[in-house]
């Protein structure tokens, strides 16, 4: 749920806290309530930056998921916004023990998302993200070989036409070549750089993340001479 200007968000967190109010405990849809309420802070969140508001969500998000038990047919989805909100204030705070619990809800989120359902890319792409991270501060290899391996199942379920794409082929050339800075082997790098090739065909000029893939393109490492 995306709100097109700050009016419209502040409106929707105060309709959606008084109709909370309506539904107190054991209410039958007080946990859409809550949910609900955890996307419209996290949306100001992304908008303002306000640590406060990821503070709430991250809240909000806790209750939803007690409300939402194992056969709710909406806890994938509670599981899997929480760890991203979660991983979102390990990037802001540096907080280990939140990125740590973000890998662990994305993981329950897979469980609920097996072959075939609809928003499995979404789990692998956010759990191979995580552990990615986790390389990024602790060095842990295999972090980095779940990252990829997650990355390329993600890929797989995100064929041409793919609004996620060119994402998923961006990160997996990251990790790739942070592969190739690690072990030195060519065959990395070279998937890399055909991984952002690919990418940068899908984000054309006036994309907004077309320097991105442009630059990663650019700054490869040099792999040896064969």
């Amino acid at each position: 749920m995306r709100l097109h200007t700050d009016f419209d968000l502040q409106e929707a967190i105060f309709l959606h806290q008084s109709a909370l109010a309506l539904r107190p405990a054991g209410h039958s849809d007080q946990s859409s309530s809550v949910h609900n309420l955890a996307l419209c802070f996290s949306n100001r969140y992304d908008k303002q930056g306000a640590i406060a508001d990821l503070q709430e969500t991250i809240a909000l998000g806790r209750a939803a998921l007690q409300l939402r038990s194992p056969g709710h047919f909406g806890r994938a989805t509670t599981l899997y916004n929480l760890a991203s909100d979660l991983r979102d204030r390990f990037l802001k705070l540096d907080t280990d023990c939140d990125l740590h619990e973000a890998i662990s809800l994305h993981q329950s989120a897979l469980d609920f998302r097996p072959a075939g359902h609809s928003y499995r890319s979404d789990s692998l792409h956010g759990l191979a993200v995580c552990f990615s991270d986790r390389y990024d501060k602790q060095g842990t290899i295999a972090d980095l070989e779940a990252a990829t391996t997650l990355a390329r199942a993600a890929l797989e379920l995100r064929s041409a036409g793919h609004s996620d794409r060119a994402t998923t082929l961006y990160n997996l050339a990251i990790y790739l070549s942070d592969k190739y800075l690690k072990f030195g082997a060519n065959g990395d790098l070279d998937e890399a750089i055909s991984l952002h090739r690919s990418a940068l065909d899908l984000r054309p000029a006036g994309h907004r993340n077309r320097l991105s893939s442009q630059s990663a393109i650019i700054t490869q490492p040099v792999g040896e001479l064969s």
